[in-house]
């Protein structure tokens, strides 16, 4: 088996709004948009992970609106760090 490792190049953050094509309803809130972050880890080899960050009004108990600054704190923290064993971190937190 070869080397797992990968060194964490770049992560973007990309925001996203869509329109629903009928309002679904959560927790007693009508969404009429699904609104998020895209975020994109690229490896020091050009190799790319996606990922998502899109909590449900009414039913998350987060708010959008409060997760930017964590995004961009995890953005800092792991940018330039060696991940030992890539295939071990699908759940890494």
């Amino acid at each position: 088996m070869g080397d797992t490792s990968m060194r964490v190049g770049a992560i973007t953050i990309h925001p996203y709004r869509l329109p629903l094509r009928s309002p679904v309803v959560i927790g007693g809130h009508a969404l009429h948009e699904r609104e998020g972050w895209l975020v994109a880890i690229t490896d020091t080899t050009g190799r790319i992970g996606w990922g998502d960050c899109c909590p449900l009004p009414g039913y998350h108990r987060e708010h959008l609106s409060d997760l930017l600054p964590c995004l961009q704190e995890w953005k800092d923290r792991l940018t330039g760090i060696l991940l030992a064993d890539a295939a071990g971190m699908r759940f890494p937190f």
